[in-house]
């Protein structure tokens, strides 16, 4: 009796330990065959610059576990940041100051690395997706804004203009017609000149991309203006040439 007791623990110890064994040689095939992928990703918010660090780990291109992580502040030299166009940390909580309420953030892909299995083979990538390089015009000019209000604390005002960027840019309509428009501004060391005239060709060969462009343009102008305000009569001043609406004079 006490020796068929002995053997029924035994039991579930060596199917577990089966179990096991079968599971890494499963888990070491998978990691040959090179189907486990771990993600970096560098992510931002358009509509408030929220910043946030992803990762994602994906079995044969399902993902399986993903984390995000809220930030503010740079990971370093080794973070996917060091691909991501220059964009300066600014404090989201701006974004609820101007418009009362709490963003729905939307994010895109910036700077990524790519890690192609786990234990025994291993290669790894780095890069930068093409979203975050086509949403920059509007970023840098959500950029301008939030400085202008930190300087003038025109709630109004700052609601004005933000319509208007989302008007130049509108998140929801990226399309190849919105790459074609955003050609020109991806580098932003090009003079205004230069972009008056890339626009004109894209206006010659595509109505719809021509009229995104120039908006795009008029938002590449507002964004240089937008650095310059200094009081509550320039950011004002600002809103009537660009928004055509009425604000209060002080």
């Amino acid at each position: 009796m006490i020796k068929s007791n002995q053997a029924k623990r035994r039991f579930p110890i060596k199917r577990i330990s089966f179990c096991l064994f079968i599971a890494l040689l499963v888990f070491i095939a998978v990691d040959l065959c090179g189907g486990i992928e771990t993600w970096d990703i560098s992510a931002i918010c358009p509509k408030c610059l929220q910043h946030a660090d992803i990762r994602e780990i994906k079995l044969f291109g399902l993902p399986i576990f993903r984390r995000t992580v809220l930030s503010q502040s740079s990971g370093g030299l080794m973070s996917s940041d060091t691909f991501s166009p220059d964009i300066p940390r600014i404090l989201p909580e701006l974004y609820m100051r101007i418009m009362g309420k709490k963003c729905k953030h939307q994010f895109i892909k910036g700077g990524f690395g790519i890690s192609i299995g786990f234990l025994i083979t291993c290669s790894h990538a780095d890069g930068a997706s093409m979203s975050w390089s086509m949403a920059h015009p509007r970023m840098l000019a959500l950029e301008a804004l939030y400085g202008a209000f930190s300087k003038t604390g025109d709630r109004e005002t700052a609601v004005a203009i933000y319509a208007f960027i989302e008007d130049s840019y509108p998140l929801d309509k990226i399309t190849s017609t919105l790459q074609d428009a955003t050609r020109p501004f991806r580098n932003v060391s090009v003079k205004e000149e230069e972009l008056e005239k890339a626009v004109q060709a894209i206006e010659a060969y595509d109505d719809e991309a021509g009229r995104m462009a120039r908006k795009i343009l008029e938002l590449n102008r507002l964004t240089r203006q937008l650095k310059e305000v200094e009081t509550t009569a320039d950011f004002q001043k600002l809103a009537r040439e660009f928004t055509k609406t009425k604000t209060h004079e002080p």
